[in-house]
């Protein structure tokens, strides 16, 4: 009787053992690693026509931001304010075809090495898509939150300033990251 339980556990772990390399190869067969491409301020990115540059990126304390934009925080975002800092990303929005494009800038995802901080964005005015007419260029800013303690360590977020900087676009296949460094 004993025997054939491990008769049947061995079986049972050979075809979990199986089926998990077999997705493993399946996966990284349909999906592999995504090739990225760095856009600057010279080498800007190109969207469907829609032209996208980098101007700057700023590491600010919550007084510092709420200087600069005053009405975008909420009140709880006051508490604890040596743990976390605000990064805005200013870019520039030029429509270089002959028709009306839709965008929405909030399509993007923040990205700092060597820290690995990652979050949201969201406009500093406004929210949604940004409607661009036909040769219209706009300058935006985006902002996230950056949180010591739980996304990065009090060190890291006081390290900030010397991380690389980046907006991710696109993740797979391409990884389109404007460079802000």
């Amino acid at each position: 009787m004993c025997s054939k339980i491990r008769i049947v556990l061995a079986a049972a772990v050979i075809i979990i053992a199986y089926i998990c390399v077999y997705f493993i190869h399946d996966i990284n067969t349909r999906f592999p690693a995504a090739v990225e491409e760095h856009y600057t301020k010279d080498n800007p990115l190109n969207i469907n026509g829609l032209i996208i540059t980098p101007v700057e990126s700023r590491i600010l304390s919550i007084e510092g931001f709420n200087e600069l934009y005053p009405d975008v925080l909420e009140e709880y975002q006051f508490d604890d304010t040596y743990k976390k800092r605000i990064i805005t990303y200013t870019l520039t929005y030029e429509n270089t075809t002959n028709e009306q494009k839709k965008f929405k800038p909030e399509f993007s995802e923040p990205w700092m090495s060597p820290s690995c901080f990652s979050n949201g964005v969201r406009k500093v005015t406004g929210e949604g898509t940004t409607t661009f007419n036909a040769g219209e260029k706009k300058t935006i800013t985006l902002y996230t939150n950056a949180f010591g303690g739980s996304q990065v360590t009090l060190s890291e977020l006081y390290a900030l300033e010397s991380n690389k900087n980046y907006l991710i676009y696109q993740e797979y296949p391409k990884k389109k990251m404007i460079d802000f460094n």
